[in-house]
């Protein structure tokens, strides 16, 4: 910018006092007016090779300003490259000058913008607030925020700064808009997440990693007692127990490793000297250079969870210990037992043996009723021992094919299954990690009822397994007499009958001990039935450990007693081997026997 003053012509020379002549004078003269020459030789030169992009000229009409050609040029291709809008407002606010940005952000063209009034932007509520900004306006600048209405009918938060043009021939004001959607959006959410940390049960506070408290909410208050004016500004040792100062420490050199600190459980000092057990998670708090400057912690309150534990861990072991001395009681008791009864039965037995016939048909009565219930005392003393064995005399789990174990259990069922023509098959069953022992008795227990509880046709009987994500779920389905639904619950404990000893013989201790291995294998054991539609006993065991079957297939008797699997699906009285012997099953079996 080159300034020039706008006064021409020779000084005049008047009295220039005593001790000066006029040859001096006139010499000062020509000096002052040889630099004024050089001064406007150099703005020449400056304007001619283009160094100077306007002019100020002073004169008798003031300041004025000559600007060379496309000397805006620049400036005003920095305009129209800003991420802000711009607009020039002309006297009464009409609109004489938009960048594009402007008219992107209110869906404009610019030929609608360009000698349009401002206002139509504004809703009508704001332009007071935006007269009483232009108001202001001088040569500082202001700004104020606002809401803009775009073309679509959407409306746009927006920043307005406005300050007065200057040595402009029309006036006017430069407003500059920047859009604050996307603040206004972060403001949101972070007003959001205040709202959440600030209504969290949850202690929860923010500290630099010199450990000094920078945020602390209502949960905090009530955890340990003091308010947010009370600490923010102070470490965090005034929560720390005396043993535990180097804790904290500690705990934010792993932030700063960005290792996780999650569920640390510990204990903090609340204002009135009282300790409270805590559980910690721990989190970096970043910068937007993604820098760690600090950490968040959560703290839980665990005092009560711990006395429940406490509580809980207290009559677990006395449960155990209970269950222990009974299930000691039940075998002394049945143990104890066996041998008053067992002469009680012998001499019953003599008494039948020399006695029956020789005295009248009431004495041969009540001689079978002692033999009879002498024999059901027996067994019931031997199931009592057997449920009673299941937990302290069970043996260690190890991989077994589930397959071979519902063999064995058929195999002890060889008379039941010949005598009824029952009928049984299976799917692929799979290997498991369990007291194969136990198990097969499972299966023995399920399977007999299934044989036993008929009315009519012969047992269809089938056993068949499913994975469910970590567990299997074996199924029993028969199609006996069923259950009445609501005794699905009554039929696994100890010692409850649904039906007559003449209708069906039984301890009714035979599905509490099917309950009680179930269990201990960790697993669950229910039933799902109608009178006189069948019933299905499901049971889980635990997928770890084991493996998916090798084979499906179905048993049927060997003369020799033991199971083989085969291809037919009756096991039948026979003893055959299976009728298709091309199949691979009946192959293997044939060439190898049992797998």
């Amino acid at each position: 910018m080159v300034r020039l003053s706008g006064r021409t012509g020779s000084p005049k020379i008047g009295y220039m006092g005593k001790g000066r002549s006029p040859k001096r004078q006139l010499l000062l003269e020509c000096r002052h007016l040889q630099a004024r020459l050089r001064e406007a030789e150099e703005a020449l030169r400056a304007i001619t090779e283009g160094a100077a992009d306007a002019i100020v000229v002073s004169g008798s009409q003031g300041k004025r300003v000559f600007a060379s050609a496309g000397a805006d040029q620049y400036y005003r291709t920095l305009v129209e490259t800003m991420n802000e809008g711009t607009i020039t407002l002309l006297p009464g606010g009409v609109i004489g000058y938009s960048n594009r940005t402007f008219a992107e952000l209110v869906g404009t063209k610019l030929e609608q913008i360009v000698g349009s009034s401002f206002t139509r932007f504004l809703p009508p509520e704001q332009w007071t607030a935006f007269n009483s900004l232009l108001e202001r306006t001088g040569n500082s600048r202001h700004w104020a925020e606002f809401t803009l209405c775009t073309g679509d009918g959407n409306l746009v938060p927006v920043q307005l700064s406005a300050q007065q043009l200057e040595g402009s021939p029309l006036g006017g004001i430069c407003l500059v808009i920047t859009d604050l959607t996307e603040q206004k959006k972060r403001e949101q959410m972070q007003a959001h997440l205040a709202a959440i940390v600030e209504s969290s049960d949850d202690a929860i506070i923010g500290t630099t990693l010199d450990a000094i408290i920078v945020s602390w909410n209502r949960g905090a208050e009530r955890l340990y007692g003091y308010t947010s004016e009370e600490v923010i500004g102070r470490p965090t040792s005034l929560l720390i127990p005396i043993n535990r100062t180097g804790e904290v420490a500690n705990l934010l050199e792993r932030v700063k490793r960005q290792e996780a600190v999650e569920h640390y459980e510990t204990v903090r000092v609340r204002k009135d000297g009282r300790e409270v057990l805590v559980s910690l998670s721990i989190s970096p708090i970043r910068n937007e250079a993604g820098s760690i400057t600090g950490a968040s912690a959560i703290a839980r309150d665990i005092t009560e969870r711990k006395k429940a534990e406490q509580a809980l861990a207290r009559r677990t072991e006395e449960l155990a210990r209970s269950n222990a001395e009974l299930e000691q009681f039940a075998y002394v008791a049945s143990h104890d037992l066996q041998e008053p009864l067992r002469t009680v039965a012998n001499f019953a037995q003599l008494l039948l043996k020399r006695y029956r016939g020789k005295l009248d048909a009431k004495a041969d009565d009540f001689i079978d009723f002692i033999v009879d219930g002498v024999t059901r005392m027996q067994g019931l003393i031997n199931d009592l021992l057997a449920y009673s064995r299941v937990g302290s005399r069970g043996k260690e789990s190890v991989p077994a094919d589930c397959g071979a174990l519902l063999g064995q259990a058929l195999g002890n069922l060889r008379a039941a299954i010949e005598e009824s023509g029952a009928q049984v098959t299976h799917d692929a069953l799979p290997v498991v990690q369990c007291d194969g022992a136990q198990i097969m008795q499972v299966f023995q227990n399920l399977v007999g009822n299934s044989i036993k509880f008929r009315n009519g046709p012969p047992p269809r009987i089938h056993v068949a397994v499913q994975r469910m994500a970590a567990e299997w779920v074996f199924s029993v389905k028969d199609n006996g007499i069923g259950i009445d639904p609501q005794y699905a619950g009554r039929i696994f404990e100890i010692f409850q009958r649904l039906h007559t000893q003449r209708d069906y013989p039984g301890s009714g201790i035979g599905l509490a001990i099917t309950k009680k291995i179930v269990e201990r294998h960790g697993g669950r054991i229910w039933v799902e039935s109608k009178l006189q539609q069948g019933a299905t006993f499901f049971f889980t065991l635990p997928v770890s450990g084991g493996r998916d079957a090798p084979h499906a297939g179905r048993f049927e008797l060997t003369d020799s007693g033991r199971e083989v699997p085969g291809d037919v699906i009756n096991i039948v009285p026979e003893l055959s081997l299976a009728a298709d012997h091309s199949t691979p099953v009946a192959q293997r079996v044939i060439a190898g026997g049992l797998r």
